[in-house]
């Protein structure tokens, strides 16, 4: 893994990154949303949140953390999709929900290609292809999610479809890396994080939406998750018939 500190160490930076991505925040801020969801009911097979009103996907391409154009439709080709929204340098909840994606993955087995999980970035600024590749190495999953990236003008638009509210506060700034920090990469990658970690506000919940194979959103889960509810869930998408 090449040196974490290269993408951060001068710089404006986004110090009050705040995502408002949970199932109560869509109800808040987008209220048409709550007709066509219900908790179980006639779906009762799955474990998350079930959108009943089975919405086609809006279709996004963006750039993955190999520097590859991809878009939504490519991934949801007679794959089931499990989306969600990080950010790389976020402290707590996107690790959070990172391992329990990485957990969800491994569990999955023989099923795991059938399925594509894709992240969606929510610092445009930070969240380079450098980066999001470096993060996927970290957590093992640089071959089994698709971490995208793209200018604030091209994820607004997917926040936006997935009722994600990305609010940033643009005062600080981050601070110079020592050098004797580049000497020592671990010791510098953690100070570092530690530093930009406390230049941040920080209160989301990330979504995890489930989108069948017809390209239809279909269920969304939230913290708190557990990735054998998101696999049985994928698993009952994959055994549908359309």
């Amino acid at each position: 893994m090449s040196d974490l500190t290269h993408r951060a160490s001068t710089g404006s930076a986004r110090t009050g990154l705040v995502i408002l991505a949970t199932w109560q925040a869509a109800v808040i801020l987008f209220p048409l949303i709550l007709a066509g969801c219900s908790t179980g009911g006639g779906d009762a097979e799955f474990s998350g949140t079930v959108i009943e009103d089975r919405r086609e996907t809006q279709d996004f391409r963006l750039t993955d953390q190999f520097g590859r154009p991809v878009s939504l439709g490519q991934l949801n080709e007679d794959r089931v999709v499990v989306l969600t929204f990080l950010y790389t340098y976020c402290p707590d909840i996107c690790p959070i929900v990172a391992h329990h994606v990485k957990a969800m993955s491994e569990r999955l087995g023989d099923d795991a290609a059938e399925v594509s999980i894709v992240v969606v970035s929510v610092d445009p600024e930070r969240d380079t292809v450098e980066r999001a590749l470096e993060y996927s190495e970290a957590w093992g999953m640089a071959e089994n999610w698709r971490y995208l990236v793209g200018s604030e003008e091209d994820l607004s638009p997917v926040w936006e479809a997935y009722y994600v509210v990305a609010a940033v506060d643009e005062e600080g700034r981050v601070a110079d890396v020592p050098e004797e920090w580049k000497v020592d990469r671990v010791r510098g990658v953690d100070a570092l994080s530690r530093d930009i970690a406390s230049r941040y506000t920080v209160a989301h919940q990330a979504p995890v939406y489930l989108i069948d194979r017809q390209g239809r959103v279909r269920v969304l889960h939230t913290l708190p998750i557990e990735p054998e509810d998101v696999v049985g869930d994928v698993r009952a998408l994959l055994g549908e018939d359309g």
